[in-house]
């Protein structure tokens, strides 16, 4: 199991131990589930001169192609890998080892302070989510590659995309500059709390490769697609995955967009944005130039492209702890599998259920563990604090279970980073923690802050949470990697834990 808590031994020092060891046992096992180099491994397989792409486990439903896509590699003069987002270099690493000096080239951006480890091709690390011009300046290489190489029918491009895609893969129209795309992010991300489903239609259209252009670049070369992060099997509503990816999406950049220039107008209305956003991004939007619009299906569907979703949601993060629960003898419950709504009350109201279950035994049975996973929203304002949505959701789970001797509440954004990160104390930032994960609290939280000065109720109110949650010794740090959600976890013993 690859180990992503840096400082484990600390998180369990301290409170109730007992508690604390199990959910960060789930934690961990979560994390690791995050890992796509074994799936990656499982996808692309080469014997001898035949590269074999394919693995039912990872193929989208309803995709007319089913199978092994056979390749020749005699047949292949060039292979090129891509890359953009959270954590993406470890799916691009097996691609290195498994195809080794038949790999020509490429380019990858992923998140700053992400570890460099792949050795065939470059790697730019680029801001997220506000995005910045070294970002930029990794696509513009990205494009620059796609150029020199003039891509025939006898190259091989291979892509990895995972969560961060959308600010790492920004390269601006000429129309609108970097500036005003970081102003657009700030204002509708960070300080309104606009889902990312709303502001990249807006973002797509701003973009020279978002919304499926960069297939454009690739010209006539055979294409493997490996996006992280989503489900493979059909909706509820009936749509299958491959529908979905095809004429629903508009997040995983390197398929198509099913959004246009009018759906993006209607984001700028619905938020009521049109006077504060740059006026070059709002007159680009209203010119809506046909030839302008992102790559819809019908276009895709003219590139040799073959899809894969190589992290299934339906066997990620959630689906490792609920096993890794039950093999602890806790009883599992999943709880919310989506939800994007602000973390605070979701996690007074997960404490108090538990609060609940514990002096009752209902609504849930004690030794058990509550699961939820998704993107919650902090909405900032015009707070200077430095934390996260998964710090807040700790914290604000503290002041419901303060007390309890048989509670432990963690939470962590997947990909190791929860928030931008900074300066949030002097000698964090001297050994190098410029970002937490997130965090875990028990019922002892709320008496170890007043003994140590911190006060819980204006760390969560100017979301400067992870000042707090580092003087008590409660902010987890961890291995930067892919993303897949964030991961919410609620032990409830049947037995006291002594505070320690």
């Amino acid at each position: 199991m690859l180990k992503r808590v840096k400082n484990l031994e600390t998180l369990k020092s301290h409170g109730n131990v007992k508690a604390r060891a199990i959910a960060l046992d789930l934690l961990e096992r979560s994390l690791d589930a995050c890992d796509p180099y074994a799936n990656t491994a499982k996808l692309l397989r080469l014997e001898g001169d035949i590269l074999y792409a394919g693995n039912p486990d990872f193929e989208l439903e309803g995709d007319p192609v089913r199978g092994d896509s056979v390749i020749d590699m005699k047949e292949i003069d060039r292979v090129f890998i891509f890359g953009w987002g959270k954590g993406i270099q470890r799916s691009l690493k097996a691609v290195e080892d498994i195809l080794g000096d038949r790999v020509s080239g490429g380019h990858v951006v992923c998140k700053h302070g992400d570890d460099i480890i792949l050795e065939r091709v470059g790697v730019t690390p680029g801001g997220h989510p506000v995005p910045d011009e070294d970002g930029v300046m990794g696509n513009r290489r990205i494009v620059e590659i796609c150029g020199e190489a003039r891509f025939t029918e006898r190259d091989l491009v291979i892509t990895a995309a995972c969560s961060g895609v959308s600010a790492l893969m920004t390269y601006p129209v000429d129309a609108v500059t970097l500036d005003e795309v970081k102003e657009i992010t700030r204002i509708m991300q960070i300080e309104l709390g606009v889902p990312t489903h709303d502001l990249n239609q807006i973002r797509n259209h701003l973009d020279r490769l978002k919304g499926g252009r960069i297939n454009r670049h690739f010209g006539k070369a055979r294409i493997i697609h490996m996006a992280a992060h989503m489900n493979i099997t059909s909706r509820r509503d009936g749509i299958n995955a491959y529908e979905l990816m095809l004429r629903h999406n508009s997040w995983m950049h390197t398929f198509p967009d099913a959004k246009d220039f009018a759906d993006a107008w209607d984001v700028v209305k619905k938020w009521n944005v049109e006077s504060r956003l740059p006026k070059a991004a709002i007159e680009y939007l209203r010119k809506a130039l046909p030839e302008d619009e992102s790559m819809k299906a019908d276009e895709f569907l003219r590139y040799s492209a073959r899809c894969f979703g190589i992290m299934p949601t339906e066997s990620g993060p959630v689906h490792a702890a609920v096993e890794r629960a039950k093999t602890l003898g806790y009883t599992p419950y999943v709880l919310v599998r989506k939800f994007d709504t602000e973390p605070a009350p979701v996690a007074f109201f997960t404490g108090n259920m538990a609060r609940l279950s514990e002096s009752e035994g209902q609504p849930f049975k004690p030794p058990c563990a509550l699961i939820s996973t998704g993107e919650s929203i902090v909405s900032v304002g015009a707070s200077g604090g430095i934390g996260g949505r998964n710090q807040e959701y700790v914290l604000s789970g503290a002041l419901a279970i303060a007390g309890s001797k048989r509670i432990a509440m963690a939470s962590c954004d997947t990909d190791g980073t929860d928030g931008p990160g900074g300066r949030f104390d002097d000698a964090a930032w001297e050994q190098g923690v410029r970002c937490l994960c997130g965090g875990i609290v028990d019922g002892y939280t709320v008496e170890e802050a007043r003994e140590r000065g911190v006060d819980i109720f204006a760390a969560i109110k100017t979301h400067d949470t992870s000042r707090a949650l580092w003087k008590l010794d409660s902010g987890v740090h961890a291995i930067q990697s892919l993303s897949l959600d964030d991961i919410h976890i609620t032990v409830i013993m049947d037995e006291d834990g002594e505070r320690v």
